[in-house]
């Protein structure tokens, strides 16, 4: 990769493989992947989906803004909206799974406690660079 600093990114959406792993034999065969209105959980999925598949689609996401990025949002004036862009998914992607496996081990914090803080820092952040992204295609 050309940016460096593209790679710290990459390995940080790739490290709930590596907790997953560690915490394995302590996670249950099925674990939480949907949760309603209410914070109850509607839909589970096998643990080998979220702790080896989830974080590799995601890494791939990121790799695809990098591309993105170096090939056709070149010539944006504003590189901080990519940051918080390209930010996004190896710390939204390491505060869902750390939830999910939290859950699994037994702690049933409501996840909109966690969720709607954590969506609106997102929102604020974009919100401040928006305006200021100019994008020329």
């Amino acid at each position: 990769m050309k940016n460096k600093k593209s790679f710290l990114p990459l390995i940080i959406t790739l490290l709930p493989i590596f907790y997953g792993l560690i915490l394995w034999t302590k996670l249950p065969v099925e674990l939480p992947i949907h949760f309603n209105i209410n914070g109850e959980v509607d839909r589970y999925a096998n643990k080998v989906w979220i702790i080896i598949i989830w974080p590799i689609i995601a890494t791939l996401l990121h790799l695809f803004l990098i591309i993105y990025r170096t090939k056709i949002v070149a010539r944006s004036q504003n590189n901080k909206m990519h940051t918080i862009i390209s930010w996004s998914i190896p710390l939204g992607t390491n505060i869902l799974l750390s939830y999910i496996f939290a859950y699994g081990l037994g702690s049933h914090i409501n996840i909109t406690s966690i969720l709607l803080p954590t969506i609106g820092i997102l929102f604020i952040a974009l919100g401040n660079y928006m305006p200021k992204t100019l994008l020329v295609y």
